[in-house]
């Protein structure tokens, strides 16, 4: 299987990730692969335009007025050809499953792990197919 990493980093996959709820996050430290970035795939995703959900386009938030947008994908990177899985931001998802069909290959990153002091990110329990 040809896996695409389109996000920033390398990817670490974690296997011994245990949650720990006095933090609320996985821990672990065990590295079982490492997914190398491809190209990151990028897509814009802009707030225009006031929402017509609310009357006066403002949220009330104890007399200070927040505006409120609608939020609308623009342009996205063109998937690669010859790849099984692409491995892609939020974003790029929610861009390319907004215009495009979901292929069952666009995945996001799942569960982080973080080190057991909390002080840095060490990778992700595995991938999730989007929508997950």
């Amino acid at each position: 299987m040809k896996i695409y990493n389109g996000t920033e980093n390398d990817v670490n996959i974690i296997a011994d990730a245990k949650f720990d709820p006095s933090i609320s996050a996985y821990v672990g430290n065990v590295i079982t692969r490492t997914l190398s970035r491809n190209g990151i795939l990028n897509a814009r995703v802009s707030g225009f335009g006031r929402s017509e959900l609310f009357e006066e386009c403002f949220l009330d938030m104890s007399e200070e007025l927040v505006p409120v947008f609608d939020r609308a994908t623009f342009n996205y990177d063109p998937l690669p050809k010859g790849y099984d899985v692409y491995i892609v931001s939020v974003p790029y998802a929610m861009a390319y499953t907004a215009e495009e069909s979901q292929n069952g290959k666009i995945f996001t990153l799942a569960d982080p792990v973080i080190s057991a002091d909390g002080g840095s990110l060490l990778g992700h329990r595995g991938i999730s197919l989007f929508p997950g």
